[in-house]
């Protein structure tokens, strides 16, 4: 029936993976994922998905962004510092 339709097998592993997918690429939980695929450990999830959540720092520093503006101040201090004198004594 398939191959009627120009569709490629596609196993249950498949579907899981693809549900997996697109709940992350639609910035569901990473955790809420964790539980309905099952996995014992967040680990599992993220070290599986992880490329599928690349910016979810960026989303973490832009909502304490909203949620206070003094937060940006901070964390450009932050960067500054690290940048202009950490780096340079590390290398």
């Amino acid at each position: 029936m398939l191959k009627q339709l120009g569709l490629k097998h596609i196993t249950f592993h498949d579907l899981r993976h693809t549900h997996a997918t697109l709940l992350l690429s639609q910035k569901i939980n990473p955790k809420i994922v964790q539980e309905r695929l099952g996995h014992s450990t967040i680990t599992l999830t993220l070290d599986t998905y992880s490329h599928l959540v690349p910016d979810i720092q960026k989303e973490a520093v832009k909502a304490l962004i909203i949620i206070n503006p003094f937060f940006h101040t901070c964390i450009y201090n932050i960067s500054f510092i690290i940048r202009r004198i950490l780096f340079p004594i590390i290398i």
